[in-house]
């Protein structure tokens, strides 16, 4: 909630911007934000920090080169435990998670949802464009829902599945996507990041293993710092994020025009995509589950 202010404040100044996710709680000031960014000219990156693992840019890269083929469905779930206890809401660093004057409309879906819409469309490289949204408190009361499951519907119709929650007991960093197509599919786990799990149908099932070679491509390559058998994790991740908002800032600043694609941060308009889902999610679960068409962003 306290997002909008500080940005615009810094891209009035003509300050560059990173801000956590969601970007904002309404899409009117998410919105005011991608154009305060244009026209300042200034770089505005957003921490959907899971699009920054090695094994991540990876499966992008897989699917873009069509390695397994026409994409056929998408499927992306976020499942903690952390909402177990039934005395966790009255914990500090919880309370504003679940204040709609803080966390506006939606709790685990602004939260933790965002991070699995941006993480199956960064890896599909396809727009979510319809949802079916139910949002549910499984566990103890709460102002705020603590679960959400959807059906999805990407480009081109292709469906999928997307499910959040707090409640899954066993569950600590359980992010999972998994993108199939007609020739095979892709899986990424958040809690085994350094592995990539690629199959072509009737082949033997495929591992691949963060580091150098081994069909890891030069681009991702970028992105890693230790050798097979020595992990990384999210800590390298947000490093790898905050080195390419890093380049794009010092870019900016010296006049360097970088090659196209060169960089892959989420944006400002990610950040505004990732808002638009949760309003259409919101609107879907008042309708009692109804289809709801995502609107696009508008970019210009």
């Amino acid at each position: 909630h306290v997002h909008y202010d500080a940005a615009r404040v810094f891209l009035e100044a003509g300050i560059d911007v990173l801000c956590d996710k969601p970007l904002t709680n309404e899409f009117s000031e998410a919105a005011d934000l991608v154009r305060l960014t244009r026209e300042s000219g200034c770089v505005f990156g957003v921490c959907f920090v899971m699009a920054s693992f090695p094994m991540v840019r990876q499966a992008r890269e897989m699917v873009q080169a069509g390695l397994i083929g026409r994409v056929n469905q998408i499927h992306v779930e976020f499942m903690q435990d952390w909402m177990v206890p039934d005395d966790v809401a009255e914990a500090d660093h919880v309370k504003w998670r679940l204040d709609p004057s803080k966390s506006g409309t939606t709790s685990c879906t602004g939260d933790i949802a965002t991070h699995a819409h941006h993480l199956a469309t960064f890896v599909s490289g396809l727009e979510m464009t319809d949802l079916r949204a139910e949002m549910h408190v499984c566990g103890a009361p709460k102002a705020l829902e603590d679960t959400v499951i959807m059906m999805t519907r990407f480009e081109g119709e292709i469906p999928g599945t997307l499910i959040a929650t707090r409640l899954a007991s066993g569950n600590r960093g359980g992010l999972r996507v998994r993108v199939y197509g007609s020739e095979g599919g892709i899986e990424w786990d958040l809690e085994k990041p350094d592995y990539l799990k690629y199959n072509r149908y009737g082949d033997s099932d495929a591992i691949l293993s963060r580091g150098q070679g081994s069909g890891i491509t030069p681009r991702v390559e970028r992105f890693v710092r230790l050798a097979r058998g020595f992990s990384e994790g999210v800590i390298e991740a947000w490093a790898n994020l905050y080195v390419e908002f890093a380049m794009a800032v010092a870019a900016r600043r010296d006049g360097i025009q970088l090659p196209p694609g060169y960089l892959d941060f989420p944006t400002v308009a990610d950040g505004a995509k990732g808002v638009r889902f949760v309003d259409a999610a919101v609107q879907s679960n008042r309708a009692g589950g109804a289809w709801v068409t995502i609107s696009p962003v508008k970019i210009d």
